[in-house]
């Protein structure tokens, strides 16, 4: 049964075309895919919403929508997307991140308690296009 809970998801990006790609193909690749995703990009930053045209014309089980920003910065891109966001849970994913599977089937639920406001989660980085970064043992 799917969530009455409808997801925007927001990626700000800048001057990664390839990890955009990979970054909404996660979302696309999802159990339960987010209702719409927002990518914000630098105007000048054309290969990147060459990028997220690519995107765009491709068959993804949500909206994807574009929004373009020229002030630089992590925060103009953010304030973008949230201001567009049309769910009723609003996630920031970074554009060098990719979700895991049933990331949105865990993130959710969470929003069926009233109480809840927000919620954080896993995040793995990237050394490179292929090999997650080293995650620290938290336990020493």
């Amino acid at each position: 049964m799917a969530s009455p809970i409808a997801l925007t998801v927001v990626i700000p990006t800048y001057q990664r075309p390839l990890w955009i790609r990979r970054a909404v193909r996660s979302l696309a690749g999802q159990g339960r895919p987010p209702d719409e995703v927002i990518a914000v990009a630098r105007d000048t930053d054309i290969p990147t919403h060459e990028a997220i045209d690519e995107l765009q014309r491709a068959n993804l089980p949500f909206v994807l929508r574009r929004e373009q920003v020229t002030e630089a910065g992590f925060m103009p891109p953010v304030r973008a997307g949230l201001a567009l966001a049309e769910g009723d849970v609003v996630a920031v994913m970074d554009d060098d991140a990719e979700a895991e599977n049933g990331w949105v089937e865990r993130l959710l639920p969470n929003y069926a308690d009233a109480t809840v406001g927000a919620v954080g989660g896993r995040c793995i980085n990237m050394d490179t296009e292929d090999r997650p970064a080293s995650v620290p043992d938290a336990s020493r």
